[in-house]
């Protein structure tokens, strides 16, 4: 929780760095793991206290150079004063600190960061996978900050939307929101069309004629 606390006060120019940005969202996938019931199985908690008094701090005091074996410690101790150990992991994205867990009999499972986007990039999934383009935006406008959705529709288009603006609170995080920092005359045009959450079917007939007729020629 301190690397979390420490990543999501992490800014640039007043606005959350990458690394800030990252840290909140690790916060929002602990909330709501915690509060949603639908994780059958899953359950987070503290497993102890740390005592400050135990922490050694490298010779320049910035890193903690027993932390790892003070968390396993804390994980051990834990395991102890409960009756089961089945389905119950030491999660790690440390290499090292995964390789001692496992060699102090505890069952590790050492997370791996996903490779990171870099512009230009293009996305592709399996057929078989689906996912809601909304969650699509979401973690892209996380990931780089801002992100420009564009549109074709007798003219260009474009509606900027910001993953971590100034003043964009923990409720903000918790309720998996954008701001919406720039946009043209042509959203409003679009959002017109779209009514208690239905599109007039006729406009997607007559769009699928038109690339019939593309792919026709």
């Amino acid at each position: 929780m301190k690397e979390l606390e420490n990543a999501a006060n992490m800014k640039k120019g007043g606005r959350l760095s990458h690394a800030g940005r990252r840290g909140y969202r690790a916060l929002q996938e602990i909330t709501t793991l915690k509060r949603t019931e639908g994780y059958q199985g899953l359950s987070v908690l503290v497993v102890g206290p740390t005592n400050p008094e135990q922490l050694h701090l490298s010779p320049d005091g910035l890193t903690i150079v027993n932390a790892d074996s003070m968390i396993r410690d804390q994980f051990k101790s834990f395991l102890r004063g409960i009756d089961f150990r089945k389905g119950v992991f030491f999660l790690t994205m440390d290499k090292t600190n995964a390789s001692l867990a496992a060699a102090e009999g505890l069952s590790s499972l050492r997370v791996q960061y996903p490779p990171r986007l870099r512009k230009g990039q293009e996305l592709t999934m399996p057929r078989e996978e689906s996912i809601l383009l909304a969650r699509l935006v979401y973690e892209l406008a996380v990931e780089f900050g801002t992100v420009r959705v564009t549109w074709e529709d007798h003219g260009p288009h474009h509606i900027d939307l910001e993953g971590g603006w100034i003043w964009k609170s923990m409720e903000h995080w918790e309720a998996w929101q954008l701001l919406a920092s720039d946009l043209d005359p042509g959203f409003h045009k679009a959002l017109n069309r779209y009514v208690d959450g239905s599109f007039d079917a006729r406009r997607f007939v007559k769009e699928w004629q038109k690339l019939a007729e593309i792919l026709s020629e």
